[in-house]
């Protein structure tokens, strides 16, 4: 049942993950410290401390990460891409992206409901509130980012990268492992309410795991297509919410 179709091998597959997973924290530092060191040449003490500190800063900070990371994948995984974009041609695969990437927004409200009935009052999790706050301030940088970028790295890391090096393995480890750690890259340990993080982490856990089972099924096309949507689903719900809560005023 695994599409492992794409004739990736154990090092690429490696390479995909590494450079997902460390390397966002690497080039995140990077830029940063290429920022600190050139700052001082154009900008006061105090002006270069606000811009660090600055929506507008984290904004770019994530939009040049992840342009990084993404053109990454693509070198370590160039042999692979005339099948995906052989598979881009094919209609169907677009219509069941779209039609996972709503299934996946189901799950989460199927969670949800289990969490009302239970009584379990939830906020967003630093990760998500971050997100928000960078949507509202830009929200062209935001869906370059977190509508496209994003997802399309984080599949390459996650599925195409550690999915199938894995599975080559073990199917289940494959499973258990992803979704594990597809979820604490949205889990922030820095958060002083830990308690609202762990009860967030359950989304980010069912969203990986469905979209292992997606990978599985239909591929990295499919899947990517599925996490686009789901995000671009999210980006519109804060951009349509913000925009009614600001008219009502």
């Amino acid at each position: 049942m695994i599409k492992l179709t794409y004739n990736l091998s154990k090092q690429r597959s490696l390479a995909l993950f590494l450079s997902g997973w460390i390397g966002l924290t690497i080039l995140s530092l990077f830029f940063t410290l290429l920022v600190v060191t050139i700052g001082p040449f154009f900008l006061e003490s105090l002006e270069l401390e606000n811009l660090l500190q600055s929506s507008q800063f984290l904004s770019y900070l994530n939009l040049f990460t992840y342009s990084s990371l993404f053109f990454l994948c693509i070198v370590i995984s160039w042999h692979i891409l005339p099948k995906l974009f052989q598979e881009a041609l094919n209609l169907m695969r677009w219509i069941k992206g779209l039609g996972y990437g709503f299934g996946v927004l189901l799950v989460g409200v199927a969670l949800g409901i289990v969490y009302d009935i239970l009584n379990i009052r939830l906020d967003d999790n630093l990760n998500q509130s971050t997100i928000n706050s960078l949507v509202i301030e830009l929200p062209l940088i935001s869906f370059i980012t977190f509508t496209l970028l994003g997802p399309i790295v984080e599949e390459f890391t996650f599925r195409l990268g550690l999915f199938t090096y894995i599975a080559k393995r073990s199917r289940i480890l494959a499973y258990i492992v992803t979704l594990t750690l597809f979820g604490l890259i949205h889990f922030n340990y820095t958060n002083t309410n830990l308690t609202n993080e762990l009860l967030n982490l359950p989304f980010y856990l069912a969203a990986g795991l469905f979209f292992c089972y997606v990978y599985e099924k239909e591929g990295f096309l499919v899947v990517t297509i599925a996490h686009i949507t789901n995000n671009l689903i999210s980006i519109l719900s804060i951009l349509l919410i913000t925009n009614i809560g600001g008219s009502s005023v």
